[in-house]
């Protein structure tokens, strides 16, 4: 398995636990915002991941 395909499995896996945790937290207004289809819940995955790359990178 090469660097890429570990990274690839790397950032699903990441995703669903993101998913989960998300699914935990209490419900407040972004939670409601995806139950209503105003926002996609892989958007707040990249947005999360964007931040997080941010973070790492000063």
């Amino acid at each position: 398995m090469n660097e890429s395909e570990k990274d690839e499995l790397r950032q699903k896996e990441k995703a669903r636990r993101m998913k989960e945790k998300l699914l935990r937290l209490p419900v407040n207004d972004v939670i409601l915002e995806v139950q209503k289809g105003v926002i996609d819940i892989n958007d707040v995955f990249k947005a999360i991941d964007e931040k997080l790359k941010e973070k790492k990178n000063g």
